[in-house]
């Protein structure tokens, strides 16, 4: 009886006793159950993103209308679509002789003019009464002083103005 009460002790303590009746640790097999993971799904190729739209120079939002032109859906205060005396729903259709096509053409063909001599042209379709006209300005670029890139010693951000604008009925 005190053997099985030895051997019960030594249990306890994580003991068991050997033949020679000393103690000795009790060796327990472990098994690690088998976790089956599977192989992660590769991940989805990212979406492009969309190509960057250049700021509204001209100030004009809108979009490009089928067949070719600029529908101006709004005119953004303080820029030289105001001088142009632009207006919701007037449709750009030409700037300087070349067929307005996309929404990026707008900013494209104003710095084309800009850097051809600073002289826009425009042909517009009116939309107060459906004529077309013919607008024509100088370009002319206006530092902006920004005190914060002044004094991290940044170039001075610009905006264009449009001087000696001229408005004619195209024939």
């Amino acid at each position: 009886m005190k053997t099985i009460v030895t051997a019960m002790l030594l249990a306890a303590l994580g003991l068991m006793m050997t033949s020679d009746l000393t103690a000795a640790p009790i060796v327990k097999k472990l098994v690690t159950p088998m976790l089956i993971v599977p192989e992660p799904e590769p991940m989805p190729e990212p979406m492009p993103m969309p190509a960057p739209q250049s700021p509204p120079r001209l100030g004009v939002q809108g979009f490009a209308k089928q067949g070719g032109g600029f529908q101006i859906t709004s005119i953004l205060d303080g820029y030289p679509a105001q001088d142009a005396q632009l207006e919701p729903r007037d449709v750009i259709l030409q700037m300087n002789n070349k067929i307005v096509r996309t929404n990026n053409d707008v900013n494209l063909f104003l710095d084309e003019a800009q850097q051809n001599g600073g002289t826009l042209t425009m042909l517009v379709l009116n939309h107060r009464d459906q004529a077309y006209y013919e607008i024509s300005a100088e370009i002319v670029s206006v530092k902006l002083f920004n005190a914060t890139a002044n004094a991290n010693g940044q170039q001075q951000p610009k905006k264009l103005q449009l001087k000696n604008v001229k408005v004619k009925k195209a024939k």
